[in-house]
This record gives structure tokens, C-alpha cells and sequence, in this order.
């Protein structure tokens, strides 16, 4: 075997190495998350519940939007400082500092959205269950909300996105007719009054609060 010859049949055997351990490496990745596959869109959004291969009751998407964008984060703090324009005049702002590595979210915010994700699936299913549905989308709401108000009780800070709801919203009702039942299912809501049982905010999660914050002690 001549040298050039040589150099090619290792190029070629590298270049082979590589596709087979990234295609692993992909695999690997999308089973330790349990990450359903990437749905093809035209399929996806062809139907109003869309793809679900593993059956939990969120769309396929979904999931993989939600564990993909809180996957990790890098710490930041606010802090106002003084400035002196160039007229004399003195002013303050606000700045955002990020120092430090990324770090993982708490799986605690992957459930927290999986439980709106749920919630949100069920009213394109159901749309006319108003009881339920409004139960179900209260439910994600006052679980969030012991997140963000219960820094004392829990004894930890649970980093929770404030504008979580919005946002799955807009990735969950993506298409015209995810949109147009959503919001059939809300103007059935106009004067009606529906409230929930009072009591501790964390009873309306959906997943074992304990067991999950243990994991991260």
C-alpha cells in the first residue's frame, strides 16, 4: 500500500469512527434524558394532540423544549450602580453580573413544566371539560407557585422560570387550530368562577416533591 494510499484509508477510518461514536453519543444523551425523538413537523402539527410516542401525555416536541431549554443556566445577580452623564446630570441603573459555569437546573422545574405541559394537552383533548381543565391548569399554577413562595418551608432555593406558562403556551398551542381550540376553551370560562380547595400549595403537584428535592440534598 503506497503512502497516499495509507493517509486516505485512515482519513476514511477516523471519519467513520466519528459519525458511529457521535451517532452513539446522540443516543446515549436521549436515553439518560429519556427524550423522546425529534417528531417530524409536518406529521407533528398535521393533528391537534400531535405526537406523544411515549405515551405521558405531553407532546413529543414539548418534552424535548422543556428539558432542552432548562437544561442548564449560569448564576447572575443585579446590582444598581451610579453613572454621571456627560450634562452633570446624575442617574441610576440596574446591570445583570453572570459570573461562574453553568449549572443544571433542579429536575424540580422539568416537572413543574411537564405538569402545564399535561394540562395544556388535556385541554386540546377535551376542550369542553372546563371543570377539569381549569383544575388541571390551577393545579400547575399554584405547583409553581409553592416554588417561588416557599423558600423557608422547603429550605432551598429552587431556581423557577416566572414566565414559564407564557412560554409553554406559546410551544404548546403552535399551530391555528391548537390556538383557536385554546382559546374556545377559555371564552367557555368568561363568568364563571371556579375555585380550589385552600391549603398548602405543594398538594397540587402532580409528582413526589419530596422524593425529588431529596435527590439534590
Amino acid at each position: 500500500m503506497n503512502s497516499n494510499k495509507k493517509v486516505f484509508f485512515i482519513a476514511a477510518a477516523t471519519l467513520v469512527f466519528l459519525f458511529i461514536a457521535a451517532y452513539f453519543i446522540v443516543i446515549f444523551l436521549n436515553s439518560s434524558n429519556k427524550l423522546p425523538p425529534e417528531p417530524d413537523a409536518r406529521k407533528n402539527d398535521a393533528t391537534l394532540l400531535g405526537i406523544d410516542t411515549n405515551k405521558n401525555n405531553v407532546r413529543d416536541d414539548v418534552e424535548r423544549w422543556i428539558y432542552q431549554t432548562y437544561d442548564t443556566y449560569t448564576p447572575c445577580t443585579e446590582r444598581d450602580i451610579s453613572i454621571t452623564s456627560s450634562s452633570g446630570e446624575f442617574y441610576t441603573t440596574t446591570i445583570k453580573e453572570c459570573n461562574g459555569e453553568a449549572i443544571n437546573y433542579h429536575p424540580i422545574i422539568h416537572e413543574v413544566a411537564m405538569q402545564y405541559a399535561r394540562a395544556y394537552q388535556e385541554i386540546l383533548k377535551n376542550p369542553d371539560n372546563i371543570e377539569k381543565n381549569i383544575e388541571l391548569e390551577d393545579a400547575a399554577y399554584y405547583c409553581n407557585r409553592y416554588f417561588t413562595n416557599s423558600e423557608e418551608e422547603i429550605k432551598k432555593s429552587i431556581l423557577i422560570d416566572p414566565a414559564i406558562a407564557s412560554k409553554l403556551k406559546d410551544i404548546q398551542f403552535n399551530t391555528q387550530n391548537r390556538i383557536r381550540t385554546y382559546e374556545l376553551y377559555r371564552e367557555q370560562l368568561r363568568g364563571s368562577i371556579y375555585e380550589l380547595e385552600q391549603g398548602s400549595y405543594k398538594k397540587y403537584c402532580d409528582f413526589n416533591v419530596d422524593v425529588l428535592l431529596a435527590q439534590n440534598d
